[in-house]
């Protein structure tokens, strides 16, 4: 988690919300973590990984 707060800081330049009220704090987070997805998951498809698993399974 810290590093995805990290990367709202330093990367999206984010110091403090916007709006005022718990439910425009709420949507304007929302928003954040949509963006940080949104990212991520970009990087992921052109870096060819969308559907490979991260490790592979073992049977017993």
């Amino acid at each position: 988690v810290e590093g995805a707060f990290g990367v709202l800081k330093n990367d999206y330049n984010f110091n403090r919300f916007l709006t005022r009220g718990k439910n425009n704090v709420k949507t304007e987070f929302i928003l954040l973590c949509l963006a940080y997805n949104v990212n991520k998951l970009h990087a992921k498809i052109q870096n060819e990984r969308i559907g490979k698993p991260l490790h592979e399974l073992k049977t017993a």
